[in-house]
Parts: structure tokens; sequence; C-alpha cells
């Protein structure tokens, strides 16, 4: 097929054929011929990828690259690394979450039902692995949280339904090591398969506490993997974090005001702070719509290994159902998806 410039607004054959490419490379863009937000940011996701130029404009090198078969990278392993041919360093990729998630700060009747009431959100809206808060640690000291006998119970159940469980922590600098001891604990009662560490304004501009968490770390959990999250803060020191097995970067537009490109150049900021580290975003449930988690699951989620939603708690019945129905798991109807015409 004849190669052209191709770009947002572009429609036919070519379109198909450049969504189709993207498929090939693991971007999971609908093969509509119509070039829209959707198929721009996954063409910039590529192109982050690939080290090329991020435009979101499909010319004569993203073409080569698109049509170059020794450039896929296996996005079940990598997300969207810097560097076509480097895949990310972790002891076992099998051990990194993948494909829906769901923070969970309390485990409780009132926050997420009975343990068979939670397993039947997750089965029903896709939930494939959950992040359990097990520490915080601020100016207040050390609380931990999801400790009760009756926790066990919510985890052997999401183990038989097959979904993994992750411990997630907010350690603080000064504290951390005692910490990561409580988090070791978890780690060993649950079966987790991983851990979780939030580093936000409490890491600003503290990169030997950073080191010194990210080394901590690698002792305490040698058999499990450890990632971080956090947003886009000046000044938290990505470069030492980046050293965990994975990120999960919180993509949050709170008000549903913040554009289009919003998600994607988020994406690409964060791949440069954390160059092959997997991405693996973080969308808001809260204050959502089935439109606005529609948008968000399409814009940040379709290239990744796995994104995760913030959080339970703060989740509606409804909003639930509008996760399961952008997850192509939902049995509402009722609800129409977005024109595929507008969304690429």
């Amino acid at each position: 097929m004849k190669r052209r410039y191709l770009r947002r607004g572009s429609r036919g054959k070519a379109v198909r054929h450049l969504q189709r490419c993207l498929r090939s490379h693991g971007v999971g863009v609908a093969v509509d011929g119509a070039f829209g937000v959707y198929t721009e940011t996954g063409v910039k996701a590529f192109q982050a990828n690939r080290g090329l130029v991020v435009d979101g404009v499909v010319g004569p090198k993203t073409w080569d690259a698109l049509e170059d078969s020794a450039t896929f990278v296996p996005p079940t392993l990598s997300g969207v690394p810097t560097v076509a041919d480097e895949a990310p360093t972790v002891a076992d990729a099998d051990d990194l979450p993948k494909g829906l998630g769901m923070f969970v700060s309390g485990m409780t009747k009132a926050t997420v039902g009975t343990p068979g009431d939670m397993v039947t959100t997750c089965l029903e809206t896709g939930i494939r692995w959950i992040a359990i808060l097990a520490v915080w640690q601020d100016g207040a000291g050390q609380r931990r949280w999801n400790h009760g006998a009756h926790v066990a119970k919510y985890v052997d159940a999401l183990h038989d339904a097959g979904v993994d469980v992750f411990v997630w922590a907010w350690t603080a600098p000064g504290m951390q090591h005692e910490g990561l001891e409580v988090v070791r604990g978890r780690v060993d009662a649950w079966s987790a398969k991983g851990v979780i560490l939030d580093v936000e304004e409490q890491y600003r501009g503290q990169f030997s506490a950073a080191r010194d968490l990210v080394a901590d770390a690698r002792d305490t959990f040698s058999d499990v993997s450890v990632g971080f999250s956090s947003y886009a803060a000046s000044g938290v020191p990505f470069e030492v974090f980046a050293g965990l097995d994975f990120a999960i970067p919180q993509i949050y537009d709170s008000e549903n005001n913040l554009g289009a490109d919003y998600a994607a150049d988020a994406l690409v900021s964060w791949r440069q702070k954390v160059g092959a580290c997997p991405l693996i975003p973080a969308f808001k449930t809260y204050n959502s719509t089935p439109h606005t988690i529609e948008t968000a699951i399409a814009r940040i989620g379709v290239y990744h290994l796995a994104i995760v939603g913030w959080q339970w708690r703060t989740t509606s019945a409804e909003e639930f159902g509008a996760i399961a129905i952008a997850t192509n798991r939902g049995r509402n109807v009722g609800w129409r998806r977005p024109d595929s015409t507008s969304g690429g």
C-alpha cells in the first residue's frame, strides 16, 4: 500500500492499515479507518517506544518502524520501553501485575461487601489483581491497615477466584525500614505476588532516602516483584525509583477537563522519567461517568501490561458497571459506547 502522511482526522484504507500495524505491535486500537484521538494516542505511544519524535503524525520514519517486524516488543512483558530492543530487567515478568487492577484501602464489609461480594465484582468487571493497603507512615507515625483476622477470608476468596494480591504501602523517610518489615509480614500472610510503594511528596528532594528505600526493598523482597506509584511531582527522584520492577503513574484527570491529549502526553513524560521501567498507568474511578471511565481506559490502558483503578472505597456501583463496560465485560447493553468515528 502506498504510504502517505496520516494524522488525526485522516480516514480510509491507509488508516486501517496503520491501525492493523499498531495492533501487531501490541497497541490495542480499533481497526475502523478513522484516525481519532485513540489512534493518535496509540501512535504517540508507539513513537515513544521506538525513540521517534512524539507528534502523533505518521510519516516515513514512523512507517518504517511500524512495518519493520524486527522492532516488535511483546507488550505482555515490557509495556512501552524507550528502546525497542531493550526489555526491562526484572526477576520474573510473570510476577508483575497484569490486566485490570484496583487499589483497596479498607477490607471491610462496609467498603467492599462480603468476600463473596468482592469476588463477584472482580469477576464482573474483569479485575485480575488487587493492591491492599498494609501500612501508612506520615507525621502522625505509622498506622497499620487491614491486619485483622477477617482479611484472610477476603484474601483466600480472591486467590480461589484467580485474583492476584499485591501489598500496597505508603512509607516515609526515617521510618521506611520499619514499614517494610510490616509489609514483609503481609506478603507472607497473604501469599502476595508483589509490593507497591507509594512515593509522592514525602520523597521530594530525598535522593538519599529514595536510594535507601530501593536498596532496603530489594533486600526485603528478593522473592517478589516491587514497584512504585506516584504522580508527576517535581523533585521526586524518579531515576532512583526506576530501578524497581514497575512504575504506576497516576494519570488522574480529577475534574475530567484536561483534554484529549493529557493521558498520552503524561505517559510520554513518564517514559522519559523512568526509561525502560514497565509502566502500569493508574486511572481514577471517582467522580466518573461511564463515558469518562471508557475514555480513560481507552486512552491509557490499551497498550500496557496492566492498568489499575483508584480506588475501591470511592467507586460506586455505577462506576464499577462503567468499568465493566469499558473492559468489554459488561452486561449492561443499555449504555452505548461512544461513536467510533469520534474516538479513532
